[in-house]
């Protein structure tokens, strides 16, 4: 894509944003002005940079809707929910082009059936619009923002080779991409007729019915994620930041010429330059946290990029559930690393969902109880620390633990020894068990074969945590604790068959010695009990193929950590220091290697590699 096409994708990507907003708040507030005009700029500027490309196509869709908003403008129009309604369909099948052109490098191919459509649709909400455009509206609407998330969430499940290589899984896809379907009215391709037929699709022709339901062009690869299912390489940045880092640059060059010059005095012997030497690595030491600060500043984004997007969500989950809800969003302005803001809106959105399926009561239950018909969903963002901490919270039902307790036992989540040992916190956290859920009937919103353990296995890939707090009958919050970085960590060095390994810090939790004799085999690992804990332990050099062959020490030295709300242990010859690191993704040989979180250059010259924990002690 060259360059003029990549700044229109940006800013049309920016205007639909924002015209979302406003057609939204609009809804709330229909007589607000500012709202209306603001939603006419967004669409007229999409209209001009749709021009200046030479994208005719889109030009007449969103001259469409900004003919509507002039109508309105002038008094001979109302707002509507129709009209909002039709706005946000008009924003969909424009993401949907941007899309396209992100994984082409080009314009779509024959967008006009799609633009005239669109442009009937508005035409048909004019005082006058004949039947006949009415009806060619009828059969044309893209698929809602809802039913989408849905089918691209199938659609990073079939990429896995692993997950769509199960038949059960795989079905369980095909189940609710036919529910879907069926929903939207999507129908007539053979594969999307096949997919509405039966169990027997394959997951590449699945996938390409997805595809096409969603309005991309078919890929060779089948189910291989797309460069539009990849995040944006493009970043927005502050010019203070980049001002900031200039001067920083402009430092850095001082002091490496201070360096230069003790060097030269070392190399003709005048006098003693240790203390010259330590000073300026004191102060090299300084400017280089800055630096690290600096630039993991220019990769941040405010988690309102993902929050704004739940307007849109929440609006259709009360339509589709007839439960009506609204949403509050708090410290939408906290900053995360793009990475982090970018993989949050999946999680986020399977938490909501189950929150309005589940945990918001119908209208009436919730006016027998003394609550307001309107529901309420939160989302909160705060920054503490190293970390960033994001709650979903509703003020539902809350979780039935008798329910939970009856379903974890029918489903050998839990042995009834085990269950009647649990806090009522414990209880609730079963819900992120595989294999764990109480939905009783598969649906567009529930029981679609991804239980909330795929939440938690999302933000423990990313080193984050989940947990879950409930009040029975005034609702539940479910918190993500996150990284502030992926790429700046903190770990400790150990040392295990000869070889030094990074560990990160946030998941340990203490070192110990134990005497051998308290260690022992339970079926084909290895375990001890602390404070009435039973720990798996592994033995790190020989899970990595370093294991020596002297006898082992009268004493074990380990390494406990913790992951989500499970403890274990790895056995470690010696404990070495800590420090911050900038973490490398692993690459080459190292590439996909399980246990290998990524890889970090130390001061000597050799390469540290960083384990994650969650796949050696899962």
């Amino acid at each position: 894509m060259n360059e003029f096409l990549e700044q229109f994708v940006l800013e049309a990507r920016e205007l639909c944003e924002q015209a979302t907003a406003e057609l939204l708040a609009l809804e709330a507030a229909p007589e607000d002005k500012g709202r209306i005009d603001a939603a006419f700029r967004a669409f007229h500027t999409m209209k001009g940079g749709a021009g200046i490309v030479d994208f005719m196509a889109m030009s007449r869709a969103v001259h469409a809707a900004e003919d509507a908003l002039a109508a309105v403008r002038a008094g001979d129009l109302q707002i509507s929910s129709g009209l909002i309604g039709d706005g946000l369909s008009c924003i969909d099948l424009v993401l949907q082009w941007l899309d396209q052109i992100e994984a082409s490098g080009d314009l779509p191919a024959a967008p006009d059936a799609a633009a005239d459509a669109m442009a009937a649709r508005f035409e048909a909400a004019r005082p006058g619009a004949s039947v006949g455009v009415v009806q060619a509206v009828e059969v044309a609407a893209p698929i809602g923002a809802v039913a989408r998330a849905i089918l691209a969430e199938q659609l990073l499940l079939i990429a896995d080779p692993e997950w769509a290589a199960s038949e059960g899984r795989l079905a369980s896809a095909i189940r609710v991409t036919a529910n879907v379907f069926r929903k939207s009215g999507v129908g007539g391709e053979p594969l999307e007729e096949a997919v509405l037929a039966g169990p027997s699709v394959q997951p590449d022709a699945l996938a390409s019915a997805i595809r096409h339901a969603l309005g991309e062009a078919p890929k060779a690869g089948g189910g291989a994620p797309s460069k539009a299912d990849a995040p944006s390489r493009v970043l927005r940045v502050d010019a203070e930041r980049i001002d900031a880092l200039v001067s920083l640059t402009g430092e850095l060059m001082v002091a490496k010429n201070a360096i230069g010059h003790i060097a030269k005095r070392a190399g003709s012997g005048e006098g003693d330059v240790a203390a010259l030497l330590k000073q300026e690595y004191a102060r090299l030491e300084r400017l280089t946290a800055r630096l690290q600060e600096s630039v993991l500043a220019l990769r941040v984004l405010p988690l309102r990029n993902v929050f704004q997007r739940f307007s849109r969500v929440i609006r259709e989950l009360a339509v589709d559930l007839d439960k009506p809800a609204s949403l509050v969003t708090e410290g939408d302005d906290t900053e995360a690393d793009k990475a982090i803001v970018e993989m949050l809106f999946e999680p986020l959105l399977h938490i909501v969902r189950n929150a309005m399926d589940h945990g918001i009561e119908a209208p009436k239950d919730r006016v027998a109880s003394g609550k307001p018909v309107v529901a309420t969903i939160r989302l909160r963002a705060s920054r503490q620390g190293d970390h960033v901490v994001v709650e979903v919270a509703d003020d539902g039902a809350g979780v039935d633990l008798d329910r939970v307790r009856e379903v974890a036992l029918q489903r050998g989540v839990a042995t009834l020894e085990s269950l009647s040992a649990m806090s009522d916190r414990d209880l609730a956290d079963l819900i992120f068990a595989p294999g764990f859920s109480t939905a009783s009937a598969v649906t567009d919103l529930s029981g679609r074969g991804v239980g909330l353990d795929a939440v938690r296995a999302a933000v423990e890939r990313i080193g984050g945590r989940v947990g879950l707090s409930t009040d029975r009958g005034k609702g539940s919050t479910v918190r993500f604790t996150l990284p502030f970085s992926i790429m700046m960590t903190r770990v400790m060095t150990v040392e295990a068959g000869g070889q030094l390994f990074g560990i990160p810090l946030d998941s340990v939790v203490e070192t110990a010695r134990l005497p051998r004799e308290r260690i022992r085999p339970i079926g084909k690992i290895a375990a001890f009990v602390l404070r009435d804990r039973t720990i798996p332990l592994i033995d790190l050099a020989a899970t990595l193929g370093r294991g020596g062959t002297s006898p082992p020490a009268h004493e074990a030295f380990v390494v406990i950590a913790q992951m989500a709300t499970e403890l274990g242990a790895l056995e470690i010859d010696r404990l070495g220091e800590r420090m911050d690191i900038m973490l490398r993704p692993t690459e080459g040989l190292l590439a996909g290697t399980p246990g290998i979180a990524g890889t970090t250059l130390m001061g000597d010259g050799r390469v540290l590699l960083v384990l994650d924990l969650a796949d050696l002690l899962g």
